[in-house]
């Protein structure tokens, strides 16, 4: 029985997964969004497949706006008809959960599906 609601769904993927997931099938238009945190700010940065380079998409305070900041960013994707690949975040350790963050803007964004990573500094030794 169908409750009539959208079903949104967050995946976490280890570096590797994520890069597999992207490679299943082709797509069109293709976004990465890069998230960077520090205690004061997010910063977005966006890149549009096949480039190997991300640009600055805005910088935000990391208070109370920041989930609908994160959101704008993400529908404006929609807007633009892009199909976002997934989120690769910058794990220094800045967001205490990552993964309730991802799961709220998955669910106020109206996401059917958010796949996101985290991005350390020595990603070798997660490959």
């Amino acid at each position: 029985m169908s409750s009539g609601r959208a079903e949104h769904k967050t995946m976490y993927l280890k570096p590797s997964q994520l890069f597999q997931e992207t490679m299943k099938r082709g797509y069109y238009r293709r976004v990465f969004l890069g998230f960077s945190f520090t205690d004061e700010y997010a910063r977005v940065a966006i890149n549009r497949y096949p480039s190997c380079r991300a640009s600055s998409n805005g910088e935000f305070p990391r208070d109370k706006t920041l989930l609908d900041n994160l959101v704008d960013v993400v529908q404006s994707l929609q807007v633009e008809e892009c199909w976002l690949l997934g989120i690769i975040v910058e794990d220094n350790n800045s967001v205490k959960d990552i993964h309730n963050l991802m799961d709220d803007l998955c669910n106020k964004g109206a996401l059917k599906c958010l796949k996101y990573t985290c991005w350390k500094h020595d990603i070798e030794s997660e490959l």
